[in-house]
């Protein structure tokens, strides 16, 4: 979530020298700015479309001041070193320590090679970002609609923040994959534009309780059941695996990666998060197979597999490996826990090494 934070800082510098770009100047405040923006970038690497737009936007603002190309060349080259500072850093500090093709891998090559949801599955979660976005959108429609009759500058700063929220919600619905997280980079140039709403509305009450309402509603928090059981379904199974793990060799095929903290446990594997193992379509740039055969052969005493895994397809391979040694575990104890997808079920195979 902190990119958010670093695009509105962003933001916030660019249109407050509005008025020196007109003169078509630029001065350090604007400089910093573009480096918050290259922190975003450093952070999520998607926040690169919105600081691009940030450029454009410069780049525009200095040729209508009358300078000269050479003039805006220099100013803008300016501005993208230090939006392209944090990943230069980064990237020399891994190429000083030998592990850049990791860190290209992590950034670059995993997003170009590893597989994406089926077409269906993909305008599914489409039309249920949607209605999560609903609210937000209908409100800083309702708050764009009341600033039509704002100041010259008002109606610059608006602009503005309306291309960003357009580049942001571009961004979510064009990327292979769409996941309920990726809405956070709307929700920042929406609020803004919601502020319209409460500026020229009054009463603004009913508004707040509107927005207040149905997003307590709409978000589960009312969900009192689960939220009952959740917290000691997952202490009980946390507290099994310490019990039955005392080696604290703990291999988790699933989604609870966090017991390898509850146990004081190594993660079995740099993938300490199993989906990167067992789902079909990933791609981490080392060989799964290979690696989750280097893990069983350390003869993880507990393995706690979610049943069934939350993956279509699975790596058919890695899934029958570990199959074939849960197989020969001593005991296998069912656990449901809660979370926000609802009841989850995990086994847990212990006695597993001898």
């Amino acid at each position: 979530m902190f990119f958010n934070t670093l695009l509105i800082a962003s933001a916030w510098l660019l249109v407050s020298r509005f008025a020196l770009l007109r003169k078509g100047r630029i001065d350090a405040a604007l400089v910093l700015g573009f480096f918050c923006a290259g922190l975003a970038i450093a952070i999520k690497q998607t926040a690169a479309l919105e600081g691009a737009l940030f450029g454009i936007m410069v780049i525009v603002m200095l040729w209508r001041a009358g300078c000269g190309p050479l003039d805006v060349g220099w100013k803008a080259g300016l501005l993208v070193l230090a939006g392209a500072l944090p990943m230069l850093v980064t990237g020399l500090f891994y190429w000083t320590n030998g592990h850049f093709h990791e860190l290209w891998n992590a950034m670059v090559t995993s997003n170009f090679a590893r597989g994406y949801a089926d077409p269906a599955i993909r305008v599914k979660r489409i039309f249920t970002m949607a209605g999560m976005l609903g609210i937000p959108l209908v409100f800083a429609g309702i708050g764009l609609h009341a600033m039509r009759s704002g100041s010259t500058e008002q109606k610059a700063v608006v602009g503005l923040v309306v291309l960003w929220a357009l580049a942001a919600l571009t961004l979510i619905f064009s990327f292979p994959n769409i996941y309920v997280h990726y809405a956070q980079s709307a929700l920042a140039p929406l609020a803004i534009l919601r502020a319209g709403y409460f500026e020229y509305r009054r009463p603004v009450w009913p508004g707040i309780a509107a927005i207040i309402g149905l997003s307590l509603v709409l978000a589960g928090t009312f969900h009192l059941g689960d939220r009952w059981r959740a917290r000691p379904a997952a202490q009980a199974l946390a507290d099994y695996v310490r019990e039955v793990t005392p080696g604290k060799r703990l291999f988790v095929w699933g989604a609870l990666s966090y017991l390898y903290t509850k146990v004081g446990a190594e993660p079995a594997s740099p993938l300490a998060f199993a989906p990167h193992i067992y789902e079909g379509r990933e791609w981490t740039g080392l060989n799964e197979a290979r690696e989750v055969r280097r893990i069983l052969a350390a003869r993880p005493e507990t393995v706690v597999a979610q049943t069934p895994l939350p993956s279509s397809p699975l790596n058919e391979t890695t899934v029958r490996m570990v199959d074939a040694y849960t197989a020969y575990c001593r005991k296998a104890h069912l656990f449901t826990i809660y979370d926000h997808n609802g009841e989850q079920a995990h086994t847990v195979y212990s006695g597993c090494a001898q």
